[in-house]
């Protein structure tokens, strides 16, 4: 049976103690209940964290920061994966794309992209997930593309939507890649994207675009292997990063070979992208 940490929070905390969640690996966090003065969060996390252990870890750290927050583990059955679509609404990037949570509909709207919210954590309402798509968006056409933690494939879909001839996305979550591939045939886009579960699946790319966002660790650790699938002259962005992480991010492609920096920023979350 699927986990999820299940969290009250003072209202006043929710914005730090969300961007909390994220930098510890969460794919979603969504509101369910709130009363005024604290706020319940349900926060999904991939198949491999331990949340027991990461429910301590978060507790310690709150208690260290002076955050009021309860935090626990909670298990789900099927109808619960639904429940949380009831707080989506269309998210509007831009002119020419709109995120619509919803199956894909037999009339469709103009430079919309359709995501099934059944299997669809992430949805693409974060500030990272709206930094990069900013990125994106003047950099897709004709390009090759690989988005490196691809979630259920927001990223990867959009770059096809503005024109890339082959996209690939990976993630080390089986049920994300089953859902961005999903997303990819309910949008017609299955014949240009290309979802897989490890980065040795890539194959050795000769990618001129890429766009990462994961994690400040995560990121650091596959700052080497992410360089090496890369075209001469590529354009890289990377994301998921706080503004105390931005260094530490930097250290890693730098000895790379690979100098990157600030491009975008919302409220802590920094987008770093370089032309390497």
């Amino acid at each position: 049976m699927d986990q999820m940490l299940r969290c009250r929070v003072v209202a006043a905390d929710v914005d730090v103690f969300s961007e909390l969640l994220f930098s510890h690996g969460a794919c979603g966090v969504v509101e369910s209940e709130s009363d005024g003065t604290s706020v319940h969060l349900d926060c999904s996390f991939d198949a491999e964290t331990p949340l027991e252990r990461l429910a301590g870890i978060l507790r310690e750290h709150c208690e260290r920061q002076g955050l009021n927050a309860e935090i626990g583990v909670v298990q789900l059955d099927d109808s619960w994966k639904l429940q949380w679509i009831d707080h989506l609404e269309p998210v509007d990037v831009s002119p020419s794309l709109r995120l619509v949570p919803s199956c894909a509909p037999s009339v469709r709207e103009p430079n919309a992209l359709y995501l099934e919210p059944a299997l669809a954590f992430g949805f693409g309402e974060h500030p990272t997930t709206l930094m990069a798509l900013r990125w994106l968006e003047s950099r897709s056409p004709r390009s090759r593309l690989l988005d490196l933690g691809t979630g259920t494939g927001v990223l990867a879909l959009a770059a096809a939507h503005w024109g890339a001839n082959l996209v690939l996305g990976v993630d080390i979550d089986l049920p994300s890649v089953e859902a961005a591939r999903t997303n990819a045939r309910a949008n017609g886009l299955d014949e240009r994207c290309r979802f897989v579960h490890t980065a040795d699946d890539a194959g050795d790319g000769d990618f001129d675009v890429a766009v990462a966002n994961i994690d400040a660790r995560t990121l650091a650790t596959l700052a080497r292997s992410l360089c090496e699938r890369l075209a001469p002259d590529a354009a890289l962005a990377v994301t998921g990063i706080l503004e105390e992480q931005v260094e530490s991010v930097c250290a890693a492609f730098a000895r790379c070979g690979v100098t990157l920096k600030r491009i975008d920023v919302e409220g802590d979350w920094v987008l770093l992208g370089s032309t390497v």
